[in-house]
């Protein structure tokens, strides 16, 4: 579980200030000068330069030429490593990936095991005994990817061993958010809706990771009352700031009436306007269950001034429709029937990232250019 890029992974995730990993700080094996340096190297760098160039291996993976097994978790925000390297060097590459965040995962021998424990360390020797002894008998993963597909239940879940990533059957499906608050398979002739950066929107955690089964991140429970410009639920309390538009905007698709499956990488693509220089897109790709609760599965983040490259900031004319591509990220999860898929757009996730979004309204413009890509299993 460790970052190929810590500037697009950690410190910068799409070029925006993030909070994660500020435990370090507290470690006892950072003198309190070494503490201040970085963080001022961190500070002074807020775009992908030549400082984060010298420590990233992303687009390294290809040179690798021994055998290496990835293993990660899809609540982690490191797993994407694994994920590229499959990608670079298939020939190379042994990719396994869980129902984890980035804690333990592994099953000691004589100690309690964590929770959600489907890995031993048996595993990881078998390998190092196959490349390093030599052993035949020493087994290493069936398939090239072994994962876990995760649902709306803590705990329940399946194994599955593939050969290729996205997984075989798998093909794209693209989704069209509408100003109603609607999604369907076909786009929208026109038409816009509005909401208000709220840089303290959330809840998220403050851990390296996603944890969608947790009590305290149901994302139903920071909404309140229906506001028509907004098209969905605010999060502000008296259900609308001054200007009545939403800090938050949410898309939902029908009921599954079937179990649904997707398994690769989710992406949206959005054209919108800011009456700001800049702001923070934040993306959440969410089950809502029948009950009410709603499930964060992944987040994707988005400076809009370096849209184009994150080594570069581009100025953007306020009112001017843009387009903007946000990566939510490789998920493997089961819509469970009777489940909703729901993709949201807001200027905040705290306290996961800073709340330093400019102040702002943002108009999404749907259509063509407003989709959400969603690699859908036997579709």
């Amino acid at each position: 579980m460790s970052p190929t890029n810590i500037y697009a992974e950690w410190v910068y995730p799409g070029g925006v200030p993030s909070t994660m990993g500020e435990w370090w700080q507290t470690l006892p094996v950072v003198s309190d000068t070494d503490r201040v340096s970085t963080l001022r190297s961190f500070q002074e760098n807020s775009s992908y330069n030549e400082f984060w160039e010298q420590i990233a291996i992303t687009e390294e993976l290809a040179q690798v030429d021994v055998p290496v097994l990835h293993i990660g978790g899809y609540f982690d925000i490191f797993k994407e490593g694994g994920f590229d390297a499959l990608r670079q060097r298939p020939d190379k590459t042994w990719l396994i990936t869980g129902p984890w965040t980035h804690w333990d995962f592994l099953a000691v021998p004589g100690e309690d095991a964590p929770a959600a424990v489907d890995l031993s360390y048996g595993v990881i020797l078998q390998w190092l005994d196959h490349w390093l002894l030599g052993d035949q008998r020493a087994s290493v993963p069936p398939s090239r990817v072994i994962s876990f597909e995760n649902t709306s239940t803590a705990g329940e879940g399946t194994w599955g061993a593939h050969d290729t990533w996205p997984v075989a059957g798998v093909s794209t499906t693209r989704l069209f958010p509408a100003a109603d608050g609607g999604v369907s398979a076909t786009a929208p002739a026109s038409g816009e809706c509005s909401y208000s950066v709220n840089p303290y929107d959330g809840p998220s955690v403050g851990q390296t990771g996603t944890m969608p089964h947790a009590a305290d991140q149901d994302q139903a429970a920071n909404e309140g009352v229906d506001n028509a410009r907004g098209n969905g639920r605010c999060r502000w309390p008296d259900g609308g700031r001054e200007d009545g538009v939403c800090g938050r905007t949410t898309f939902t698709l029908p009921a599954f009436d079937t179990d649904t499956s997707i398994a690769g990488p989710v992406t949206l693509h959005l054209t919108a306007s800011i009456t700001a220089a800049d702001t923070h897109f934040v993306s959440k790709l969410e089950t809502v269950l029948p009950d009410g609760r709603v499930l964060p599965i992944e987040t994707g983040y988005l400076r809009a001034q370096l849209r184009t490259s994150l080594s570069r900031p581009e100025e953007i004319e306020p009112g001017k429709p843009i387009p903007y591509t946000i990566p939510l990220g490789n998920m493997h999860w089961k819509f469970k029937a009777g489940e909703r898929l729901r993709v949201t757009l807001s200027g905040g996730d705290f306290p996961k990232i800073k709340p330093t979004a400019p102040a702002g309204i943002v108009t999404i413009h749907h259509g063509t250019g407003t989709y959400l890509d969603v690699p859908v299993v036997g579709s």
